[in-house]
């Protein structure tokens, strides 16, 4: 279970972006598994075995200090254990914010925040810098406070909990315009059904002025209607459903391909319409995806289109405190296209097909030639029901890519799905051909080529898991 752990944790630093040059040693990457899934017992006492090996072992004794206050809020013995700690370690970072927090906790703020300069601040840990901002707000050093949250926002930029306390910051510094907005931002990021949404409308509703307040409460006034108990009505008496019989006409030449109207009433598909033009709110999320991966030229570029598609909605006036801060932000990272990519790949395994479509459009303005870009964009079109497109696009790769295994198994589904079925085998043979060691793929293949050479529907084969 922890190997299983371990690898969900690695999976989700890679996909944020947050892997650092140097691996993490393997009990720290055991213990964040652990905490991530609130197991705590067993994080502790990972940590007290490494202590018993090695008491001065400087990751163990930190995080032994961090969560005797954080986890277990046992905050006196905590702090008596930091301070020895801390003569062994002086400059140990986890120490001196544990150390610092414990301070906060006590309502000490000037002694917290003096703890936490002498902690590097290019150390980028989220909850460091969010309980700095915290512990600097209450010290009223108001422009060390909105550094940190700036900070904590641009390591995590879809926290709720972190946008919910910059806006109670600028409220209690009477700034209420940029209340109003971190208070919008923070609704926009939270579910229909989550508890906190009608504190925030009401929130939003008390410091809009008068002029915009109607139309606020009336697009949000469903939320505070409350549902009344109605009896349920008895459904009225239907007759009973005779299931009817297909009658087919041959039935020695099976040949569901040709027989159009039995696979619309029994296997119906979902029409995509426009699957190239996206909403302001996917231009948003999207902006949101790509901030998380650092990509910040591009998540910029995606802001500014949400604002000119209409710059009156919330999504707009989100995006535009977004760009102030992402202003502050480094450039792209050099892999961009293989960052791109990957998110592509994972907004398809989230069901959002025309975000996926719409990034790898957006990598062939950059790279034409991309063979992934351009194999998964001809599997998208299949996916979106239109195999003609996405025939054309595979043949155009495989000309430079005669061998690109996965575009020709696509390509030969493409060709079936058109019922070229002899061109299907043709293609389908050359893409066995160039499979070599690679038992999963040369099974699939063959069964693949079966259902074809049966004139059977290729469809029943789930292409994705591919």
């Amino acid at each position: 279970m922890i190997q299983k752990l371990r690898l969900h944790i690695i999976l989700f630093t890679l996909f944020l972006g947050l892997s650092q040059s140097a691996p993490k040693p393997r009990m720290q990457i055991k213990v964040e598994a652990l905490l991530a899934v609130n197991q705590v017992k067993e994080a502790r006492k990972l940590i007290l075995n490494a202590l018993k090996v090695n008491s001065l072992d400087p990751y163990a004794m930190g995080m032994n200090a961090y969560m005797l206050l954080v986890y277990m809020q046992r905050l006196n013995e905590a702090q008596s254990y930091t301070i020895k700690s801390l003569k062994i370690y002086p400059k140990h970072s986890l120490l001196l914010h544990t150390l610092a927090w414990s301070f906060y906790l006590q309502g000490k703020f000037n002694q917290s925040l003096a703890v936490f300069a002498k902690i590097d601040p290019k150390i980028r840990q989220y909850e460091l810098h969010y309980h700095w901002a915290l512990a600097a707000s209450k010290a009223k050093n108001n422009a060390l406070a909105i550094e940190h949250f700036r900070i904590a926002r641009q390591i995590q930029p879809a926290n709720h909990k972190l946008l919910m306390s910059i806006a109670v910051f600028y409220e209690q510094n009477n700034q209420h315009k940029k209340a109003i907005q971190m208070y919008q931002n923070t609704l926009n990021l939270l579910d229909s059904k989550h508890p906190a949404r009608k504190l925030l409308i009401q929130k939003i509703s008390e410091k809009k002025p008068l002029h915009q307040k109607f139309a606020f409460n009336k697009k949000h006034d469903n939320l505070w209607k409350e549902k009344r108990n109605t009896p349920k009505r008895p459904n009225p008496i239907r007759k009973p459903y005779k299931k009817q019989k297909l009658v087919k006409k041959n039935n020695t030449e099976k040949n569901p391909f040709l027989d159009f109207s039995s696979n619309q009433v029994f296997r119906p598909k979902p029409k995509f319409q426009n699957v190239e033009t996206i909403t302001q709110k996917q231009h948003y999320d999207l902006a949101m995806k790509l901030m998380e991966r650092n990509l910040i030229k591009d998540a910029t570029l995606e802001f500014h289109t949400t604002i000119n598609m209409n710059p009156q909605t919330s999504y707009a006036l989100s995006s535009n405190s977004f760009i102030k801060d992402l202003s502050l932000l480094s450039d792209n990272p050099k892999d961009r296209i293989s960052e791109l990519l990957d998110l592509s790949e994972a907004l398809f395994k989230e069901a959002k097909y025309q975000l996926s479509l719409y990034l790898l459009r957006k990598i062939l303005l950059s790279e034409p030639n991309n063979a992934r870009t351009q194999k998964n964009m001809g599997y998208l079109y299949l996916h979106f029901n239109k195999p003609v497109i996405s025939l054309s696009i595979l043949s155009n790769l495989l000309k430079e890519h005669p061998k690109y295994t996965e575009a020709l198994i696509i390509k030969g589904y493409a060709l079936s799905k058109l019922r070229r079925f002899s061109e299907a085998i043709q293609v389908l043979t050359e893409a066995k051909a160039t499979i070599v060691d690679d038992n999963y793929s040369k099974q699939y293949v063959n069964d693949l080529l079966h259902q074809v050479q049966s004139y059977e529907d290729p469809t029943q084969l789930h292409l994705q898991n591919y």
